[in-house]
């Protein structure tokens, strides 16, 4: 290989840790719940290392060294292409590509874009869109960076209707939600990892001590850690839920401050009359993570 190459390649790596700094301070000071909670978790981490460390106070300096490097490096790996680049190949997102997608999407993306861009320089300059070939009618974003549609919204939708569909994935760029969503979805795959592996852990100790009293106590702590972590996840699940919706309200008002108010209207009547039923157990209604369209089509209206 040589240097010329080398470059190249060493220069791939880092652009795919590149990570926009300005929207790192403005995820947390912009939205002071996250500072608090950020704070708040690491703090009661650290109490932990202090309160089983009081004889070796070094350690425990070394501990919570280590602890808010961790922190620090998460957060920043978080927001960076490469967490975005690895939810693209999980979602199977890709780049607009064929002449008429381009000659189509491209103007009408760059519209919304730039009026989204005047009204608030918090936007980035690096948002670019993409799709999923799927007939389901949607639209997201993932990290800071990415604005996906669906062929199935494309094709149901005309341009004006398209661009109130854009101005509303616009709206969650611009309060944040796509770096929130990926901050919540990391945090939750690590806290299921650590319960696997303690699971699995107390499952070989069951089995180590078999037909004795210590194979049936870690049988029973083993049931127990797994109801407690049923449940935390179940209302960890209605938060989160919760919160979606209330950020699709605030997406809807973003589009309609920026101009797109009736076209976003408009798109939603269509899916509401392509809707045959919408009915939802108790349960179903807690978790869903979007407004029913009706609530969201009058907010619009008034």
């Amino acid at each position: 290989m040589n240097i010329t190459a080398l470059k190249e390649v060493l220069k791939r790596v880092r652009d795919l840790f590149k990570t926009d700094k300005s929207s790192i301070s403005a995820v947390f000071f912009d939205k002071p719940r996250i500072l608090i909670w950020f704070l708040v978790s690491y703090f009661v981490m650290v109490s932990r290392y202090v309160r089983s460390s009081t004889v070796y106070p070094l350690f425990s300096f070394m501990m919570m060294s280590i602890v808010l490097f961790s922190y620090i490096i998460f957060i920043y790996f978080v927001s960076s292409n490469i967490a975005e680049k690895i939810l693209r190949y999980a979602n199977s997102v890709r780049r607009i590509s064929i002449r008429t997608e381009k000659e189509r999407l491209i103007p009408i993306f760059k519209e919304v874009y730039s009026r989204a861009f005047r009204n608030n320089r918090i936007i980035g300059r690096k948002i670019k869109p993409y799709i999923v070939d799927s007939v389901e009618i949607n639209a997201f974003i993932i990290g800071r960076n990415t604005l996906v549609i669906t062929r199935g919204a494309i094709e149901t939708f005309n341009d004006e209707e398209l661009k109130g569909i854009i101005a509303h994935e616009f709206g969650h760029l611009n309060n944040f939600d796509g770096q929130i969503a990926l901050l919540i979805k990391f945090c939750t795959t690590i806290f299921l990892w650590i319960f696997i592996a303690v699971s699995f852990i107390f499952k070989l100790l069951e089995k180590s001590f078999e037909n004795s009293f210590i194979g049936d106590l870690f049988g029973m702590v083993r049931q127990l850690l797994e109801g407690v972590v049923k449940f935390v996840l179940f209302i960890w699940t209605l938060i989160i839920s919760g919160g979606s919706r209330k950020k699709e309200y605030n997406a809807d008002m973003y589009a309609k401050s920026i101009g797109y108010g009736e076209q976003l209207k408009c798109a939603l009547y269509i899916m509401y009359d392509m809707e045959i039923s919408d009915k939802k157990g108790l349960m179903q209604n807690l978790k869903r993570t979007h407004p029913i369209l009706a609530y969201r089509i009058e907010r619009l209206e008034n």
